[in-house]
């Protein structure tokens, strides 16, 4: 994974950018973007006055730790994602953007009736997934939440976030049953629900705070962590299978903090197969290598 210094990216000027692209667009409600920026630049202000571990321990102390980092992933993340879909012109509909830009701006007051701003948000982050690959994704239908092609067959993708690991084969569940309405195996359509999970690694405090030595850490760290999710939900997962879905994508990130760095996000993703097709398994290896998960 190849880690770079916020200040020798383009970031802020990006999300200045995008905030001014939302406003010709008529959204009113961008404050969650300005949080973003102002976060960050706050904890880059603290840290060159004083050592990371009495920053890290000052701002906990506030209360604001979890909005704080949040906005490490949540603002690299939504740039990412708004400048690729842009780039790649894949139309993004102005209800998704709405969702998009709702609930707290502390991912810790999120709650079940809170939540369909940050679950747009994962929406918005597996479509642009599918841009970088030139895929050339369809979102904000009504079902699937994002839909394209590759290798000459249809996929359909479910996005879901979870809260807590009880409602990760729930959320599954239901995604399951979304992606029979529009599955057809008799074309050879994919179906895959896409689950984020990163609520799930907050530690305690809110979230991961460690040195890590090396920009490889956090993406072992987070494979470990995917792995012993789907370790312990093999058995209520295998009683899932379904002719509407081939596999699950697991997804998580987590911010992280590299020594003369600074805080930054690591993601990491990969596909559980929910099918002994071996056409389906190796379409399904092919996906995963084209997304980058």
């Amino acid at each position: 994974m190849k880690i770079t210094r916020l200040n020798d990216t383009t970031f802020f000027a990006d999300l200045d950018e995008i905030d001014k692209w939302l406003a010709c667009r008529g959204f009113r409600q961008r404050d969650r973007l300005r949080a973003y920026k102002a976060n960050i630049e706050e904890m880059i202000r603290r840290e060159q006055g004083a050592h990371p571990a009495q920053v890290f321990a000052r701002v906990k102390a506030a209360g604001r730790i979890t909005e704080i980092l949040t906005s490490y992933v949540e603002g690299i993340e939504f740039v990412n994602a708004l400048t690729c879909l842009r780039g790649k012109q894949i139309a993004i509909p102005d209800e998704l953007l709405r969702k998009v830009l709702d609930g707290p701006r502390d991912a810790a007051q999120e709650d079940n009736k809170s939540n369909q701003g940050r679950n747009a948000m994962f929406e918005l982050l597996m479509g642009a997934m599918a841009a970088r690959a030139d895929l050339r994704p369809i979102l904000g239908q009504a079902n699937p939440d994002v839909e394209f092609q590759f290798q000459g067959r249809r996929v359909f993708m479910e996005c879901k976030r979870v809260m807590s690991k009880r409602a990760i084969v729930d959320r599954i569940s239901e995604a399951i049953r979304q992606l029979a309405k529009r599955v057809d195996s008799g074309k050879a359509d994919i179906g895959l629900v896409a689950i984020c999970i990163s609520r799930l690694i907050h530690q305690g405090n809110g979230y991961w705070n460690v040195d890590v030595p090396s920009p490889d850490v956090p993406d072992h760290f987070l494979s470990q962590f995917l792995q012993w999710i789907i370790a312990r939900l093999d058995n209520r997962l295998q009683t899932l299978q379904q002719p509407s879905v081939s596999g699950i994508v697991f997804y998580v990130s987590s911010p992280f903090r590299v020594p003369n760095i600074g805080y930054t996000p690591a993601t990491q993703g990969m596909v559980y197969p929910m099918t002994t097709n071996s056409a389906d398994t190796d379409f399904l290896t092919a996906l995963e290598g084209a997304l980058e998960l």
